[in-house]
């Protein structure tokens, strides 16, 4: 089936609020607008907003990528928005998330575009990338894990778990798999 358009539906309390900060915060364009709902464009994706919401915070996965969180936090509590959790810049990285509200209760991130590979390195030694290439290599030939484990472990006379990766970097990618 071939998609015409794609668009991400919210709900709000007051709809010209929820236009205003939309149009405030991430330069959104009115696309149609009627008494109860409207689409917005940002960054060519269509943001529906439906009134008659609860004001109830809910959840909605939208990510808004931008150049300045710190920035775009100010924008944001200026338009009546909250910041839940500010970027924060650690020793690893610089800031590359916030976790904010918008004026009618959704929560929304900002985030901002980073290079993971290059902080990130220091957390792999070569055996962590040796092991991330094999499940890669894995996954394109279809090759069962917990059979090539076993299958290394009775090589070695050792328990397969002996040969997992403790860092939680590494659990997490293999959480992905």
């Amino acid at each position: 089936m071939q998609v015409e358009k794609l668009k991400y539906i919210i709900w709000a309390q007051d709809l010209n609020r929820a236009i205003n900060f939309y149009a405030t915060v991430f330069d959104a364009e009115i696309e149609r607008q009627s008494e109860v709902m409207a689409e917005l464009s940002v960054a060519g994706t269509l943001i529906g907003i439906h009134g008659g919401g609860e004001g109830k915070r809910t959840w909605t996965g939208m990510s808004f990528q931008i150049k300045d969180l710190f920035e775009g936090c100010r924008v944001l509590k200026d338009s009546g928005g909250i910041v839940i959790r500010p970027p924060e810049d650690t020793p690893e990285e610089p800031a590359h998330r916030a976790m904010c509200v918008d004026s009618e209760g959704n929560e929304i991130m900002l985030t901002k575009k980073r290079d993971t590979w290059k902080p990130m390195l220091h957390l792999y030694s070569q055996s962590y990338w040796d092991v991330d290439m094999q499940l890669k290599k894995d996954r394109r030939s279809g090759t069962n894990r917990s059979e090539r484990r076993r299958n290394e472990s009775d090589d070695q006379g050792s328990s397969h778990h002996d040969s997992m990766p403790t860092s939680p970097v590494r659990a997490l990618s293999m959480a992905a798999v």
